[in-house]
């Protein structure tokens, strides 16, 4: 059953870096985490979408709620993107609500340019 799901899911990724990871312009882009619990403990998902189509640019998963998991999706989200700049912001918030920290990226958009 493992093998048969590693499978299934290689697969998938495939199918989505052909289909959805294409330049595109992708006007807005909406992303969110969610807080996961499974048997574990607990892991962070964050997503992004194009708003005007709603078409699913991607997900990551980390055990940890950080900047490192918020770059990962930007990474996504760029392999999507036309070759132009975009701006990202990331609000990170404690659990309590409290804010951690607000933080601003630029991205090129040209693959291998990093900020």
């Amino acid at each position: 059953m493992a093998s048969w799901q590693d499978r299934a899911g290689a697969h998938c990724q495939k199918v989505h870096e052909h289909l959805v990871e294409q330049p595109r312009d992708l006007g807005q882009v909406q992303a969110d985490e969610i807080r996961v619990k499974h048997q574990g403990g607990i892991a962070w998902l964050a997503m992004a979408l194009q708003v005007t189509t709603r078409l699913w640019l991607g997900g990551v998963v980390s055990a940890h709620r950080d900047g490192e998991l918020i770059t990962r999706l930007i990474q996504r989200v760029r392999r999507c993107a036309l070759y132009r700049g975009l701006q990202a912001s990331a609000c990170l918030q404690k659990p309590n609500g409290r804010k951690l920290r607000v933080e601003d990226w630029w991205v090129s958009g040209i693959p291998g340019v990093t900020n």
